[in-house]
């Protein structure tokens, strides 16, 4: 270990060989003397946003959700999607995101943005549809020319999950369920 002087106050600064497993670990699960990876920094690693900005990449986001809303999830009817997409009168007036899984480019969510409604009629944001509190319905607490709607936020059940759980055993992973192998990247819940 090295010290260092940061202003008026001396930190310890770990220092270790890449090479070197000392075998230790902290709580975390991090080799003892290393800095644990800080969450954006591992997001970073293995995730990407991309805007859907094309009508192919939405036509995608279309598939995301109608996969995670209409077959993953019992909240929507997948009869009443039967080109397997849902979309809503909303979509129109939105801006739309990818989640790309870096190592594999598979698109593992999606989310959209429904932008305020400037210089139109004054409309509904979708929550209207969804919430009957008179709150969410009143202009002066949600004016829809200066509020957006952040909605239809879906991840597919390949990357809701950790390893070890076990809610979903038509996974595509055989290790589903089993106990996490001690080199495991992941951490336990």
């Amino acid at each position: 270990m090295s010290q260092q002087n940061s202003g008026d106050k001396n930190t310890e600064a770990a220092t270790m060989d890449p090479g070197q497993d000392s075998g230790r670990t902290n709580d975390s699960g991090t080799p003892a003397g290393m800095a644990p990876e800080r969450l954006l920094d591992a997001y970073g690693r293995w995730f990407e946003v991309v805007r859907a900005g094309s009508e192919e990449l939405r036509r995608e986001v279309y598939r995301i959700r109608y996969h995670v809303l209409a077959v993953e999830h019992p909240y929507l009817d997948p009869d009443d999607y039967p080109d397997d997409q849902e979309f809503d009168e909303f979509d129109a007036h939105s801006v739309h995101s990818l989640l790309v899984h870096k190592p594999t480019g598979a698109l593992a969510g999606t989310v959209r943005v429904v932008l305020p409604f400037h210089g139109r009629e004054p409309r509904r944001l979708p929550i209207e549809d969804h919430c009957h509190d008179p709150i969410a319905r009143d202009p002066t607490r949600f004016p829809v020319h200066r509020v957006g709607e952040v909605s239809r936020f879906s991840v597919s059940k390949t990357f809701r999950r950790r390893l070890t759980d076990t809610l979903y055993p038509d996974a595509l992973d055989d290790r589903i369920g089993q106990v996490p192998d001690t080199n495991e990247a992941r951490r336990g819940a």
